[in-house]
């Protein structure tokens, strides 16, 4: 895959969790639901484009799918009760969580599919590109 391709995903890794900070420290209405749930939308999504980046010849529904197996390793790490044994704060928090949620499988799974949706036409003009090149 190309360097360009690589680019675009940390581009949008770094804009994704932007918006997971973002969503974290929001202090409005509806601050629960942005910290609880697009944080990990954000988070979700921030870490599909990594292994984007990592990993750029993978079909992006094999990124999905270790992506969604990661979150939910943490999410049953949550359920173990460690994390909230351990009275984390700040940033890392975020990270481990710290309570289990059913509702975040949602949120995983909103965040995989915004992803999806972003790197399907990344990955057709990077093949496309790969291709002109090839041919010259």
């Amino acid at each position: 895959m190309n360097r360009s391709y690589r680019v675009q995903a940390l581009i949008f890794c770094a804009l994704f969790m932007g918006f997971a900070i973002l969503s974290k420290l929001y202090r409005g209405p509806g601050m629960q639901f942005s910290a609880w749930y697009l944080g990990d939308v954000g988070i979700v999504a921030s870490l599909y484009f990594a292994l984007s980046a990592a990993r750029t010849s993978w079909n992006p529904f094999v990124k999905g799918l270790a992506v969604f197996l990661f979150a939910t390793a943490v999410e049953l790490y949550q359920l173990s009760g460690i994390p909230l044994s351990w009275n984390l704060e700040g940033p890392v928090v975020h990270i481990f969580g710290t309570s289990w949620d059913v509702r975040d499988f949602i949120a995983y799974a909103a965040g995989l599919l915004i992803a999806l949706a972003v790197d399907w036409p990344l990955k057709q003009k990077a093949s496309r590109q790969r291709t002109a090149e090839e041919k010259n």
